[in-house]
């Protein structure tokens, strides 16, 4: 999961970029029975440069890199981990418009090799823009599930202020 609050559920501030990455799957780094920290460095290092993560990553806390790096260190940690789906909680919220094309296109990557992501987000362009499918949860439940391209924007904020998807669609035919 990446969580919508990076700096308080995401990252380990104290650690550095590839510690941040391999915690998710450290059994791959064992050489026997002891963590091999060159092993760690290289992966560390690959990530890093896959995601196009500042190499200043390497040695120095995550607390320094700029928000947008930080989330792209959160989602190089979930791609080594070898996860089938992943939960993006405003994956973009917070991040320049450089790291978010960066995210978007991990995220287009990601599902055309097949991993599934669940992608929560409260802008609807972003949404729209980036989901197959779109639910509408209120109160815990699923109230409604819409394919991403029979929705517009006018729709999506009418399901989520309460209108049915078909609601919205008879108000938005009866406007025009």
């Amino acid at each position: 999961m990446l969580p919508e609050n990076r700096k308080t559920d995401g990252c380990f501030f104290n650690f550095e970029g590839p510690k941040n990455i391999t915690i998710s799957r450290l059994k791959e780094l064992l050489q026997g029975p002891f963590l091999s920290l060159a092993k760690e460095h290289r992966v560390g290092l690959t990530y890093l440069e896959r995601m196009k993560i500042p190499r200043t990553a390497l040695d120095r806390s995550v607390q320094f890199l700029s928000g947008g790096n930080q989330q792209k260190v959160i989602v190089a940690r979930w791609l080594f981990s070898q996860a089938r789906l992943l939960i993006m909680d405003e994956p973009t919220q917070g991040i320049d418009i450089g790291a978010k094309l960066e995210v978007y296109k991990v995220i287009n990557e990601l599902t055309a090799s097949g991993i599934s992501i669940l992608f929560i987000t409260s802008d609807f362009p972003e949404l729209l823009a980036m989901s197959d499918r779109v639910a509408v949860v209120r109160d815990g439940r699923i109230l409604e599930v819409t394919p991403s391209d029979q929705l517009s924007e006018f729709q999506l904020i009418g399901m989520a202020s309460g209108a049915g998807a078909s609601e919205a669609v008879e108000r938005t035919a009866t406007e025009e």
